[in-house]
């Protein structure tokens, strides 16, 4: 098919009509997915009591995403007065607040590890 053809017919997973992405769509998405020069991960090991994760501000509009590493070897409980959300290795928990420090965690062992994945605001 030759570069300026434009494309026609396209369908989804269920064969029902869609638009086709454009190029500035495809440029749109690409962007979304790229990660931010303002992006910070920080492992972090909750202790076995109740532990307030570190200051890390999160960005206007933008999500902050707490992972348990899959090697952990029991769950991280996490929340915001009270850690009761579990989290085994692997899972994910994905909340829109203004800074990681408003979550606390607990883990039953001190070798587990939780990720903390955000982009920050502009100028830190």
């Amino acid at each position: 098919m030759p570069l300026d053809s434009e494309v026609s017919g396209v369908v989804d997973s269920e064969g029902e009509p869609a638009s086709a992405a454009t190029n500035e769509e495809q440029r749109r998405q690409s962007a979304a997915l790229t990660n931010a020069a303002t992006g910070k991960a920080t492992v972090h090991q909750p202790g076995t009591g109740e532990d307030r994760l570190p200051d890390q501000p999160v960005a206007a509009g933008k999500e902050l995403v707490l992972l348990a590493d899959p090697d952990n070897e029991r769950p991280i409980l996490v929340g915001f007065e009270s850690a009761t959300v579990p989290l085994a290795g692997g899972d994910s928990l994905t909340l829109r607040l203004k800074n990681a420090n408003a979550i606390v965690a607990v883990a039953e062992n001190n070798t587990d590890t939780l990720h903390i994945i955000g982009e920050q605001p502009e100028g830190i």
